[in-house]
């Protein structure tokens, strides 16, 4: 797959600061990739997310040296609203970034500022709520949807402006599993179809649930990136990042097994191993 986006020797000081918030980033994200960035907080999660869809430097204020490179282009070359086109983002407090008067209009305003005609816009805007199943919200003020629906909403909005790549920051907290579930489902089915995924969380469990590839960051810098068996099995780097490792690792290392994340792997490898016995 091609990479659409990617830092090299990224590094960036906050306003008034004298460390780095982040340190010597190198990260490349390709067509389809499932992505998940876990850290503590405070470790430069968000802060990268930041800077991976151009409002840094360009809006917020900060020392960013290094580049950021869309399709490989410094982001720097971007007006903000080309970059959206490229990147979107879904913030932690999804609220934050709903501003229109209904779901509906929450849809169309990123299509409507990219000069598309009345009948694209119109297209898109049904085709978003048909995929994020808000058919039923669309004449509903967005600030009285429940906190699972927002962040639902915030999605269908940076959808609707059809990005290569949708970064979303920790969209788990304060989500039953059902939503959680549902939301990961859309994700993983967009991913095959190529959207890159990038995912800021602190929950490892997700993590060794969900991802295909998992990069751990703490105090500004990578620890850890590459396939979820490799990077969640390294109990004492986690643990150097105030990360507990998925419960199933241990659980496994305990019953004899390779690192496993998800308790049916640990399922069908006893079950493996007895019939292999028997």
């Amino acid at each position: 797959m091609a990479s659409i986006l990617s830092t090299e020797n990224l590094y960036y000081t906050h306003p008034g600061a004298t460390q780095y918030a982040l340190k010597n980033i190198n990260l490349e994200v390709k067509e389809g990739d499932f992505t998940l960035i876990a850290g503590p907080t405070g470790s430069g999660k968000s802060t990268l997310a930041l800077c991976l869809t151009g409002l840094i430097p360009q809006v917020i204020v900060g020392d960013m040296k290094g580049t950021v490179l869309v399709d490989g282009k410094d982001t720097r070359q971007y007006e903000v609203y080309q970059m959206a086109q490229y990147i979107g983002l879904v913030f932690q407090n999804a609220e934050n970034q709903l501003c229109a008067l209904d779901v509906e209009d929450e849809i169309a305003f990123g299509p409507r500022h990219l000069n598309l005609s009345k009948e694209e816009t119109e297209a898109r805007v049904e085709n978003t709520l048909r995929l994020m199943q808000l058919e039923q919200f669309r004449d509903r003020d967005p600030q009285t949807l429940s906190r699972g629906q927002k962040i639902g909403l915030a999605v269908a909005s940076v959808l609707s402006m059809k990005p290569k790549v949708l970064i979303l920051d920790e969209p788990t907290l304060g989500q039953d599993s059902s939503r959680i579930n549902s939301l990961v489902s859309m994700l993983k089915t967009m991913s095959k179809e190529g959207l890159a995924i990038v995912v800021i969380t602190h929950d490892i469990n997700f993590a060794a649930e969900h991802a295909s590839r998992v990069v751990v960051i703490d105090n500004g810098k990578i620890l850890l990136d590459g396939e979820p068996h490799m990077v969640l099995s390294q109990e004492e780097v986690l643990h150097s990042a105030s990360l507990e490792p998925p419960g199933s690792v241990r659980l496994s290392k305990l019953l004899g097994l390779p690192p496993m994340l998800t308790v049916d792997e640990i399922s069908k490898a006893l079950q493996n191993r007895e019939e292999a016995g028997g």
